[in-house]
């Protein structure tokens, strides 16, 4: 078995790195390329818009877990769960108005919240974010 000292923790078995790496290397793994515009903004969008959006969405995407609770809806005659409710939604609000996650429209949310379908969210004094579901 080859290794080479990583630091003082341990070891690296080379050839299970090697074995790992070619099976990566193999699998045919895609990215998201955020441009699906039932959820993001387009790409034309004013950047600065864009880049709020972005920012907002994922740190409320990031604190959405109700433990027991499901977030799903149907919406156009197709059922949305989870993070892709949370987006769809959020890209609605966009379009409506796409300074809606704008800093100056976002630093009053800790009174009132931000309602999203059936899920509040806003900011605690310490600066947090929260959601709540109502039933």
């Amino acid at each position: 078995m080859t290794k080479a000292s990583i630091n003082e923790a341990g070891h690296i078995n080379l050839g299970k790195a090697e074995a790992l790496a070619k099976l990566i290397k193999e699998m045919k793994l895609s990215q998201d390329n955020y441009v699906d515009d039932r959820f993001y903004p387009s790409t034309s969008m004013d950047e600065d818009l864009q880049l709020m959006f972005f920012i907002a969405m994922t740190a409320i995407d990031h604190r959405l877990v109700v433990p027991g609770h499901s977030y799903e809806d149907e919406m156009n005659g197709n059922k949305y769960r989870g993070a892709d409710l949370l987006w769809i939604r959020g890209k609605r609000l966009f379009d409506s108005d796409p300074s809606i996650f704008s800093p100056s429209r976002l630093a009053p949310l800790i009174h009132p919240p931000l309602s999203i379908g059936s899920a509040i969210f806003g900011i605690t004094v310490s600066g947090h974010f929260f959601c709540r579901i109502l039933a």
